[in-house]
């Protein structure tokens, strides 16, 4: 678990960070957009976890 003191927008501080890492990131209708390791990797990460993807 990655801790992070860092202030929020309402000026509090939080003690715990949630980071999604970007490969799962996708973009409108599921479309699979920017990854600098190349949108074919980042199709075969996102099929290796069973993820659906591909704008269906």
């Amino acid at each position: 678990m990655l801790l992070s003191t860092g202030p929020t927008l309402d000026g509090t501080r939080n003690p715990l960070s949630v980071l999604i890492p970007c490969h799962r990131v996708v973009g409108a209708g599921g479309k699979l957009t920017g990854y600098a390791g190349g949108l074919d990797k980042k199709a075969w990460l996102l099929a290796h976890e069973g993820a659906a993807a591909g704008g269906k």
